[in-house]
């Protein structure tokens, strides 16, 4: 950090208050070679800046801790549900990504039913190649999702068939954010990202996120 920023902002960094950990970097567990290369690479869904950011294993905690919902809203807002999709689906390219390039890596082609034409081209074909480019393709299609995900939130109005992470942010040959985007997110209004407990609020109820077993029902909160 202090080859790249300087003595001042690391002096700044190292005094940071600490957000639901006792230190500022947790590497996670060193023998879990998957776990490394999400550290090393920075692919953690956490607040910490560097590291795993804790040492639990749900280490990927962040998520919405709340937003405001219409009066009278007694279910959570849409918004909570399109996080978690997003999330999972992140989570399984990650996966994906790593356990093929791994494969690619040691040359195991274990599982792998097909037989390839070689093409004389240096060319890499079959299951482990494949899995990385839908790992790439999967990542870059939860992109245009985070768009429609905000453009639903922040109720900005565009048409979700047409939305695009590309396109949303800024109006065409502008390198400015859409005023649009600007006047619907005032600070106070903006969703945070936290490592802890979620929460939902509207004007008159505090809904509190239970975490129960996938698969199970009842009421979410009171």
């Amino acid at each position: 950090m202090v080859e790249l920023a300087g003595q001042h902002v690391a002096e700044r960094y190292l005094n940071m208050p600490l957000q639901g950990v006792d230190y500022h970097v947790h590497e996670g567990k060193s023998d879990d070679s998957y776990v490394r290369w999400i550290s090393e690479n920075r692919l953690p869904l956490t607040a910490a800046l560097e590291g795993m950011g804790s040492d639990s294993d749900k280490w990927d905690d962040a998520h919405l801790t709340s937003v405001t919902s219409e009066p009278g809203q007694l279910r959570p807002p849409d918004v909570f549900s399109m996080v978690n999709v997003l999330k999972g689906e992140y989570l399984v390219a990650r996966r994906l990504a790593f356990d093929s390039l791994s494969a690619l890596a040691s040359g195991d082609n274990v599982g792998d039913s097909g037989t390839y034409v070689d093409t004389v081209d240096d060319a890499i074909y079959g299951h482990s190649a494949q899995a990385l480019v839908l790992a790439h393709r999967s990542a870059l299609d939860l992109l245009d999702k985070i768009a429609v995900a905000v453009n639903h939130y922040l109720l900005v109005g565009d048409d979700p068939a047409k939305v695009s992470f590309k396109g949303f942010w800024a109006k065409r040959g502008s390198d400015r954010m859409r005023k649009e985007l600007v006047s619907k997110c005032p600070e106070s209004r903006a969703p945070s990202l936290r490592s802890r407990s979620s929460r939902w609020t509207s004007r008159r109820t505090v809904f509190t996120r239970e975490r129960r077993p996938l698969g199970t029902r009842g009421p979410i909160g009171s």
